[in-house]
């Protein structure tokens, strides 16, 4: 079963109320290019091209990985889960601008630039 884009929007804005801009747009993505949670939290700016509308998935760092209480960025969950996706206008747009005021490495942090 799948959300409609009506019931991610409302998703995305329940999570800004509590996450902040920031964790909306990242719900968004995650949305709309079918990364699972760890991909857009461990997404870096050198991996996001806003220009071309294209978002990698690292084969090597692509995923943010949590297990007793430590972070790290690994290997996505397959082999496959490395890709580079096309993204549609609207959500280019969106990581545009969201990248015009977000001066940290990776794309969503929280706002001291540490991973989410």
């Amino acid at each position: 079963m799948w959300a409609s884009p009506e019931q991610v929007l409302r998703i995305a804005n329940q999570v800004g109320v509590l996450g902040g801009q920031v964790a909306r747009l990242l719900v968004i993505t995650a949305a709309w290019t079918g990364c699972r949670w760890g991909e857009p939290a461990a997404l870096h700016r050198e991996n996001l091209d806003v220009e071309t509308g294209r978002l990698v998935v690292d084969p090597e760092v692509g995923s943010l990985h949590e297990s007793r209480g430590r972070r790290w960025l690994g290997p996505p969950k397959t082999p496959s889960s490395a890709r580079t996706i096309a993204l549609p206008p609207f959500l280019t747009r969106l990581l545009r601008r969201h990248l015009e005021t977000h001066p940290y490495e990776f794309v969503f942090t929280n706002a001291c630039g540490s991973w989410l």
